[in-house]
């Protein structure tokens, strides 16, 4: 402890030794100083000592704390997290940037600081406004109005005549018939104006014929319907497998119709229809027709059964046989179909296989076979040794069933039932004179 005397004067040094004298020490003796002088060195002198010792103190503090010039200085608490933050050095509210020690009247030692808590997940919070107990997972429930169905529900095709999905975002706009019975279809449910290209088979109705035309439906022009852009292609069972898959590939959506019989020509007719957004004509179309060969059927129900037969080829004998709308046109007309027996249906026949079914009215569908074409081939037939023993050859009941009615299942369906039944009118009388 540093004494100070009231009298102001420093204490005596003490001797030096002789041998050796301190350093910094003069062996002189000192020469006297007035006294003010030596007061003022006094005071100087304990001014150094005191920052000296404050110094110390404050080295020797472990734990000093830092704060800004503003703060009020805080006893700090190990049991406190406040107070364990409050120690860390912070920066001066009013000087960002400068760090200010905190200064205290007695500084103290600090207890050890407790090590902090490792931070954990906040709790979650509640929800304010909590579902109902018993609301119900939410679900997708399709719209019921069939008129926004035609905008903005997706249309979905399970499965077309060969197996294959379909799913269109929107009704498509432009549209390539690749057959004529699907030509004809589209322009019967009000749908024309989609149809953007056909083929030349597809005459009517007259409209399409000003159509573009992109070739054979068996070997279409790829690049003539890729410059036309189309959102969707149609083709029926004669469009091979091979172009289908080319069509795919190219990005091109392509639908396929089987219209085999009556059935698929129904049913086709409505995915026409819902495809398109015209599924309410396709309905009146559909019932139209049905109730025209109702009308047939009923009228030619007493009539006397025919068995007759229904060529396509007047070389090979190319028929309809069963399950084939030809086939159910014939029995709504009053007639028995004789290739309905036969395994396929659409078979060729040989002339033994001809005689031996020996319809007795023959209508030959073809459209170039004119009047008198239809006469020299009813003579070579009558000349013919096999031909000429068939009931329908000898007693001159061969027709022509023209305009693709037996060709092309479509609107038409009714039309070609009459003509039927107009020629099976005919093979009821005993014998036509040619």
């Amino acid at each position: 402890e540093i004494q100070i005397k009231t009298s102001g004067l420093p204490p005596p040094l003490p001797p030096p030794l002789p041998s050796c004298p301190p350093p910094h020490v003069s062996t002189l003796p000192p020469k006297t100083a007035p006294h003010g002088t030596r007061s003022a060195i006094a005071v100087g002198r304990i001014l150094t000592l005191c920052a000296l010792w404050l110094a110390s103190l404050l080295l020797r503090a472990p734990g000093t704390l830092w704060a800004t010039a503003a703060s009020q200085p805080e006893a700090p608490s190990p049991l406190s997290a406040r107070a364990q933050r409050s120690s860390s050095v912070q920066r001066s509210s009013t000087s960002p940037g400068i760090l200010v020690p905190a200064v205290h009247a007695k500084p103290m030692r600090l207890a050890k600081a407790a090590p902090a808590p490792r931070p954990t997940a906040p709790a979650p919070r509640p929800n304010p406004l909590p579902a109902p107990a018993d609301s119900p997972t939410p679900s997708f429930v399709p719209n019921s109005n069939p008129e926004s169905h035609r905008s903005s529900h997706p249309i979905i095709v399970p499965k077309d005549s060969s197996g294959r999905p379909l799913v269109f975002p929107s009704p498509p706009k432009r549209i390539i018939s690749l057959a004529p019975s699907v030509t004809e279809t589209l322009f019967g449910i009000a749908c024309g104006e989609h149809v953007i290209a056909t083929t030349p088979f597809c005459t009517r109705p007259p409209q399409a014929q000003s159509l573009p035309k992109v070739g054979n439906p068996a070997q279409p022009d790829l690049e003539h319907i890729l410059k036309l852009r189309p959102d969707l292609v149609i083709a029926a069972r004669i469009t091979p497998p091979e172009l289908i898959q080319r069509l795919e590939k190219l990005g091109i959506p392509t639908l396929v119709l089987q219209q085999q019989d009556l059935e698929s020509v129904w049913s086709e007719t409505r995915l026409l229809g819902e495809l398109t957004g015209h599924a309410p004509e396709a309905s009146r179309l559909i019932e139209e027709i049905q109730t025209q060969l109702s009308s047939i059927a009923r009228e030619k129900k007493n009539a006397p059964p025919l068995r007759a037969l229904l060529l396509y080829d007047l070389h090979d004998f190319f028929c309809a046989g069963a399950r084939t709308f030809p086939d159910q046109i014939l029995k709504v007309a009053g007639a028995h179909n004789v290739a309905s027996s036969l395994d396929t249906s659409w078979p060729r026949l040989s002339l033994e296989s001809l005689l031996q079914l020996n319809p007795q009215c023959i209508m030959i569908a073809q459209d170039q076979l004119s009047e008198s074409q239809r006469l020299a081939t009813l003579h070579e037939w009558q000349a013919h040794p096999v031909l000429g023993k068939i009931d329908a050859v000898r007693n001159a009941h061969l027709y022509v069933i023209g305009d693709s009615l037996l060709s092309i299942p479509g609107p038409r369906l009714a039309e070609a039932a009459r003509r039927v039944a107009a020629a099976l009118d005919k093979a009821r009388l005993p014998l036509e004179q040619p």
